[in-house]
């Protein structure tokens, strides 16, 4: 698990070099990754533009984009279904 600030790194979502921050600390391939997020444009095409599976968590919105979840605990679940 890990927790990336932007503010600490000096650049923001979606840019690539932030999602690199997460893949180049554990050495991992981004196909292997599941980001979750809430902005469709920061979090979902962020990840995805870097290789990253990304998914949308929703938790109020009625007609939400899809593939999303609204719950934490469906993420082995939502990793699945974005491969």
């Amino acid at each position: 698990e890990m927790v990336v600030a932007s503010l600490e790194y000096g650049v923001e979502k979606p840019d690539p070099r932030l999602f690199h921050v997460v893949l180049d600390h554990f050495e991992v391939d981004p196909s292997d990754v599941l980001h979750v997020g809430d902005n469709p444009l920061d979090d979902l095409e962020g990840a995805q533009g870097v290789g990253m599976r990304g998914v949308l968590i929703d938790r109020s919105i009625p007609n939400p984009i899809k593939p999303y979840i609204n719950d934490l605990g469906k993420i082995e679940e939502a990793f699945a279904w974005t491969s």
